[in-house]
């Protein structure tokens, strides 16, 4: 009976020392940092996120210290029964779920904790504090980990009660069931991640015995997600001496030593024992006392000449076959002389040749003797703002050495900060050639308007005095197709207006269904329906003629020259091309051609190779599909073919209202009315010059050709153009933003009224638009936002980007509730919450540049770190693409962010792309594109329904569908190659195009 209320008081005792731990946590931690006037110095959701449920565990072990405080003083050794108060306490799914919580959110408060301290100064120093007022000197990560150690310590308690307790005793039973209850909670807790918690506490520790041991060693610890992996005694070869170094291989970092002299008699032996037996095999010499040198991320580290064998086989085979190559060149060369006629070219060339090939031999050779030497040394070179850095290491085996690789590897391919993603595949680099000197590109745009398969890109190119658009296939292959010139002034900006107004009509007779009528427009006369979607106001029109009669429309008439063939009368309107074809010759003056017959008669013969269709009202026997070609006679005549072909050639103009005009047809469609008109059912792309004007190009086959729909002029030279929802706002250098307008009904663009907006001045204009949640217009003027309804057009908010007037807005875009900014010669990326306008963080890219840039020549890394500056921002998927001046293209992963986000709890680190240009990046752009499934999946059954499914449909089941990323810039770089490479700078003045595939 002794011994059970010595286990009594035991329990008492620590049960004391468990619920202080827990009052310190909540009074001295908690509460203050709650407090309205301490949220400087932590964010209230990171002091809830590190204190969760620790006031739910706080009550529930008060009221069970004093139960058990009770016991005590009322010790009766036959009838006080212990084993009820731990009934009563721990069979409640109140405290099952609170210890659950915890243990499952323990991860998460330790980052928080860590991201609190990185964050404010004033916290680690409150840290600092308590632990200084704290009795046992505990800090918090020592008073954190005690819930998750507590509950199985219970269990060993009640243990030890059964030793003392008798089979006949009261309290038997009580404790029994009292050991179910707390295994049972001891197992739900292994559930919720205990071991992952404890493993957690174990590697901190760890993380501070390495500190300890280790001199001048700093910001090892306190990082949540590091692990020591491995500790390497080796040696290192410099200037030919060596030294005594240890190797630190870290999840993240690598880390390197010398040891000191003498032996470490501070160390812990708790600590010794802790590690020299833990199932996560790390195994660290604390019989030593380290000094430390140096320690880089995993990210910089790149193991040069590690794996010697496959490395020194390729040198091998490729000496090999130059000297085969030298013995044929030498029996070449013995034949010649053999030549009767004159061969002193071909003494020359392979006198050339065999030097050159003599000269790789001695190169091959000399990198073979290079790279014989001890089987266990390594060299690893490091990526440093001031250039790559080497190391050579001998370890004491070539097992010492394999085995560092591996886990080296392994360490770096599982080291993913923040993203957990796939990373852009490079596809390829396409060289654009110059057809004048100092072309450059300018922007892009993808044209997304084109069918299945003919996807492609619009890239200008300008010198500034000539403006050029080159045409970039996508699919089936990705090429350069064709490059025109298209004005004489500087092309400042491009924008794609998709089509609006699709009209597509559905004719079918009455008394049949949809099902199986494979035709567009059945060729039946009965027709009782007309569909028109989808922004069509009418549902349904009893009679064609009704239809035609009801819409404006306009008639062309055009013929080429200088052999007056007439090709064709066109009919058109905004309605489809099929539709609104009046017959020509009643109203369009009659003229004769070389045979005397009349332009109604070349008409109705034309009409029989397909060239016109002129159906009336009465009699339709042909149709349109939703691109608005014609069905002439069961076959396809494209329209964008028939006006391609039309322009450049002499026209005549009947308007609605009976007056006609002869002209070309492309003079006669430049007319911002029939413009409007000619482009309601066709998408179009909208080209900014720097001399004021605004050229509008049918996406349809026209443009190649040269040939613009409407050409828009203006005041001043446009910056940016931006098309919303029937709308296209253009920003002008004097300040005013141009609005132009599209019925949403017809899909007709009104040119001749647009509306003006006076933002900014001549010298401030806009420099930068970006429509944010469909409702919003940001206008970048100067260093300011310009927040514009997106409705009313009114200003609904502004604010400063920076406090420097001097500066302008450079780049903006946006993805959810974030808006990333950058402002002109800066290398700062600004994120900003697009509801309420906080900074949320601000990203400066000039270190990961700096890495990408180590292996360059030292006065270049230097002059394009003095004037980096950010030229790019696209959103893509899950990242943000970044283009610099140095030509780096960077990406970085896209943050959650919410409508209550005010941090980020986590910082946003860019990574450099192995990929980039030599000069300035000039855009980014992104374009969708399909790839065929090389092996689809076999053995499916499909059901009978999807039998009868159309092979297009089948087709595309075997294609998957990728995002391909442009960049377009100043000369190829691959930056994984030293400046010395044969490649460097091969390829610097010509402008390239890299495409990436995600």
């Amino acid at each position: 009976q002794d011994m059970r209320k010595h286990v009594v008081r035991n329990l008492l005792e620590t049960e004391e020392s468990y619920v202080n731990s827990l009052r310190i946590l909540y009074e001295t931690y908690y509460k203050p940092l709650k407090r309205p006037e301490n949220h400087v110095v932590c964010e209230p959701r990171l002091v809830d996120e590190m204190f969760f449920q620790i006031p739910q565990i706080l009550q529930h072990h008060e009221k069970f210290f004093e139960n058990v405080h009770d016991c005590f003083e009322n010790w009766d050794p036959e009838f006080v029964k212990i084993g009820d108060v731990f009934i009563q306490s721990f069979n409640k799914d109140m405290l099952l779920e609170s210890y659950t919580s915890y243990i499952k959110n323990f991860l998460n408060a330790r980052e928080a904790v860590t991201i609190a301290t990185q964050a404010k100064s004033a916290f680690k120093l409150f840290l600092e504090q308590c632990q200084r007022e704290n009795r046992d000197k505990q800090g918090l990560s020592d008073l954190m980990i005690k819930p998750v150690q507590r509950i199985p310590r219970y269990e060993l308690i009640i243990k030890d009660l059964l030793k003392h307790t008798s089979e006949e005793h009261a309290d038997r039973a009580s404790l029994l069931i009292a050991q179910r209850e707390i295994h049972a909670l001891s197992m739900q807790m292994n559930k919720g991640m205990q071991r992952q918690a404890e493993a957690a506490e174990r590697h901190a520790r760890l993380l501070q015995d390495i500190e300890q041991i280790i001199e001048g060693c700093m910001g090892i610890s306190g990082i949540t997600k590091r692990r020591f992996l491995h500790q390497d005694i080796c040696i290192e070869l410099k200037s030919g001496n060596k030294k005594d170094r240890s190797l630190w291989l870290f999840s993240d970092l690598l880390m390197c030593t010398t040891s000191k002299k003498g032996r470490s008699g501070s160390l812990r032996r708790s600590s010794m024992n802790l590690w020299s037996m833990t199932s996560d095999r790390v195994m660290v010499d604390f019989s030593n006392k380290y000094k430390f040198l140096w320690k880089f991320p995993l990210e910089d580290v790149e193991l040069l000449k590690g794996n010697t064998g496959p490395n020194r086989q390729a040198t091998e085979k490729q000496l090999q076959q130059l000297r085969s190559d030298h013995e044929t060149l030498t029996q070449m060369e013995k034949l010649s002389t053999e030549i009767s006629t004159s061969h002193l070219l071909l003494d020359e060339a392979l006198k050339d040749l065999l030097i050159q090939t003599s000269q790789k031999i001695n190169e091959k050779q000399q990198m073979t003797l290079h790279g014989i030497g001890p089987p266990g040394r390594l060299e690893i070179g490091i990526s440093t703002p001031d250039g790559m850095k080497m190391f050579q290491f001998e370890f004491p085996s070539e097992d010492n050495k394999t085995q560092f690789e591996v886990l080296f590897w392994s360490a770096k391919k599982n080291f993913s900060p923040q993203k957990s993603r796939w990373d852009p595949a490079f596809m390829k680099a396409i060289p654009i050639s110059k057809t004048r000197n100092g072309m450059q590109f300018s922007c892009s745009a993808p044209n997304v308007e084109t069918s299945p398969g003919t996807r492609e890109v619009w890239v200008c190119n300008t010198d500034g005095y000539v403006g050029q658009i080159c045409f970039l296939s996508i699919e089936p292959e990705t090429l350069p197709t064709q490059c025109i010139t298209v004005c004489n002034s500087k092309i400042c900006c491009i924008a794609q207006v998709s089509t609006l107004f699709c009209f597509q009509c559905r004719c079918k007779p009455s008394d049949e269904s949809d099902e199986g009528n494979t035709s567009p427009i059945s060729t039946n006369s009965n027709y009782s329906n007309y569909s028109m979607s989808p922004y069509s106001t009418t549902n349904s029109i009893s009679n064609f003629g009704e239809l035609y009669a009801s819409i404006p429309h306009v008639h062309y008439i055009a013929w080429s020259f200088p052999k007056a063939e007439l090709l064709g009368a066109v009919g058109h309107s905004f309605l489809p091309r099929g539709f609104g074809f009046d017959n020509p010759s009643s109203s369009l003056p009659e003229e004769q051609d070389d045979s005397g017959n009349t332009t109604s008669q070349v008409l109705r013969s034309k009409h029989h190779h397909g060239l016109l269709h002129t159906p009336d009202t009465q009699d339709i026997s042909s149709g349109t599909t939703g691109d608005g070609s014609f069905y002439e006679h069961g076959g396809r005549v494209p329209t964008n073919s028939l006006m391609h072909a039309l322009l450049g050639s002499g026209a005549w103009k009947k308007d609605s209202d009976g007056s006609t005009l002869h002209g070309s047809l492309e003079d006669l469609l430049s007319d911002t009315t029939m413009g409007g008109k000619a482009l309601a059912n066709h998408g179009s792309m909208w080209l900014g010059t720097e001399d004021g004007k605004i050229k509008v190009y049918s996406t349809a086959e026209s443009i190649k050709g040269n040939k613009q729909c409407v050409q828009l002029t203006h005041n001043a030279s446009v910056h940016c153009i931006l098309h919303h929802d029937g709308q296209v706002f253009v920003a002008l250098s004097n300040g005013d933003l141009i609005i132009y307008f599209r019925d949403l009904v017809t899909g007709q663009w009104d040119f001749d009224n647009k509306k003006s907006i006076s933002l900014g001045t001549s010298p401030n204009p806009i420099t930068k638009m970006l429509v944010v949640n469909e409702k919003e217009l940001w206008c970048g003027c100067q260093n300011q936002i310009i927040i514009l309804d997106m409705k009313s057009h009114n200003v609904k908010s502004f604010f400063p980007a920076s406090q420097d007037n001097k500066r302008q807005i450079f780049c903006m875009e946006s993805c959810g509730f974030g808006v990333w900014v950058a402002l002109d010669r800066r290398s700062q990326i600004k994120l900003y919450h697009s509801v309420t306008h906080d900074l949320l963080t601000d990203v400066d890219v000039s270190q990961p540049v700096s890495k990408m840039l180590a292996s360059c020549d030292a006065i270049i890394r230097q002059h394009k770190a003095a004037c980096l500056r950010i030229t790019a921002l696209m959103v893509c998927k899950d990242l943000l693409w970044v283009g610099t001046s140095a030509g780096v293209v960077l990406t970085m992963a896209l943050p959650n962010i919410t409508a209550s986000t005010s941090l980020l709890s986590l910082p946003i680190i860019p990574q450099g792309l192995p990929y980039g240009h030599t000069g300035h990046v000039r855009f980014i752009t992104s374009v969708d594109a399909t790839e065929r499934d090389p092996h689809p999946s076999r053995g499916s059954r499909r059901s009978s329904s999807s039998k009868r499914r159309s092979s297009s449909t089948s087709t595309s089941s075997q294609t998957r569908a990728n995002t391909i990323i442009i960049s377009g810039g100043d000369g190829y770089e691959d930056f994984r190659m030293s400046s010395g490479s044969e490649a460097a700078g091969r390829e610097d003045s010509t402008n390239h195009l890299l495409l990436w595939k995600t």
